[in-house]
């Protein structure tokens, strides 16, 4: 091991290129990885990564790739100075190079410590990321999304706030957009990251970044994850008022209620947060009920999950506050229940009449045998 870390140092090219593809081999097997680490592996990486040959980076950023896939190695490759190295084969000219090198990216952006993203971005990261997000390729859009998404996660320095500043909203909407359900799911989750958390900046950044109007669409998806990430996304953002008050003239009431028909309990969870946020403000009450938001609160209450029924718990209570609709709330959730109450009733006698007849007739059964 050592000698072949000596060697890939060498100004030889043939010799760089063969140390190089046996290193990026033997960091694929994660027995390994330990003790290249601990004989100085991760050092000669960041100096045979910026070797100007295209062969050369394919296998250095291979094998960075490789190291960044172990998570307790993620802080030691940040230490290291890693990510200049990475930061270089995510511009070369070899697509395979800049794919293994936005994979390394995107994991190490998703560093098990706080401080260690704070790193990653005070290092230089977001521009390049915003760069790939950009690429005509989709593993390296798809990667780089993903890498936003963890320096987003977690609310970690100002990671949200540098985000947003130096221009990460665009790029996300437009991988939103995009004509493929794969990569709209990244930047849907990218968003839905940005907007977590109890800063209004960055939930208006988000929202004059155009962030709402692909969120909306994606809410109506027929994909599944994309509407959980898309529903998420927009109670989060809706927790701050003029989003919200935006978001619902653009059709945030009518893209909830179509999406809490999905059947997926995530889906139903978020929804009824949003209708819980909307029933909050007095303004909405006529749009909520107008548009079947008050049949959605009401499912939402039938559902057998605590979260669920809290928030629709939560809507009932502002809409019954409201003189207009109480009486249409305690009737329309009265009925509801009443009818509930009926067919459970109806279902055990069918199926305590079922079970009679069943006992019935194994008792004549074992009479007739006994004869």
């Amino acid at each position: 091991m050592d000698q072949m870390l000596k060697c890939a140092r060498y100004d030889d090219l043939q010799v760089k290129r063969d140390c190089s593809f046996a290193l990026a081999n033997i960091v694929g097997s994660v027995e390994h990885q330990d003790p290249f680490v601990d004989a100085g592996g991760i050092e000669t990486l960041v100096e045979v990564g910026l070797s100007p040959d295209a062969r050369v980076q394919r296998d250095a950023s291979r094998a960075l790739a490789s190291l960044s896939l172990t998570t307790a190695l993620r802080p030691a490759l940040i230490a290291q100075g890693a990510l200049a190295s990475v930061f270089s084969l995510a511009r070369s000219l070899d697509v395979t190079s800049q794919r293994y090198a936005t994979l390394a990216l995107s994991n190490l952006c998703s560093a098990p410590s706080g401080p260690d993203k704070v790193r990653v971005v005070k290092a230089g990261a977001v521009r390049p990321l915003l760069f790939l997000a950009r690429f005509p390729d989709l593993e390296i859009q798809r990667c780089a999304a993903l890498a936003l998404a963890n320096l987003a996660l977690g609310g970690h320095g100002r990671n949200k706030e540098r985000l947003i500043e130096e221009g990460a909203v665009s790029p996300l909407v437009d991988l939103a957009r995009f004509p493929d359900i794969g990569i709209q799911h990244c930047g849907a989750l990218a968003l839905a990251a940005l907007s977590l958390g109890q800063q209004d900046v960055t939930k208006l950044g988000l929202m004059q970044g155009g962030a709402l109007e692909p969120l909306l669409d994606l809410a109506r998806s027929v994909d599944l994850h994309c509407v959980r990430a898309a529903t998420f996304a927009l109670g989060a953002m809706a927790e701050c008022k003029e989003v919200k008050s935006n978001a619902v003239k653009r059709g945030l009431l009518e893209s909830v209620v179509a999406a809490g028909s999905f059947g997926d309990l995530e889906v139903r969870r978020n929804c009824a947060y949003v209708l819980a946020l909307m029933c909050e403000e007095l303004e909405f009450h006529d749009k909520i009920v107008a548009n079947g938001g008050m049949e959605a609160v009401i499912a939402g209450a039938g559902v057998e999950d605590v979260e669920c029924q809290e928030y629709a718990a939560f809507s009932l209570a502002h809409l019954a506050s409201n003189r207009d609709y109480q009486v249409l709330t305690f009737f329309s959730y009265f009925l509801t229940y009443l009818l509930t109450c009926l067919l459970t009733y109806l279902l055990l006698s069918l199926l305590t009449s079922v079970h009679s007849r069943c006992v019935s007739s194994r008792l004549v059964r074992c009479a007739r045998s006994s004869r």
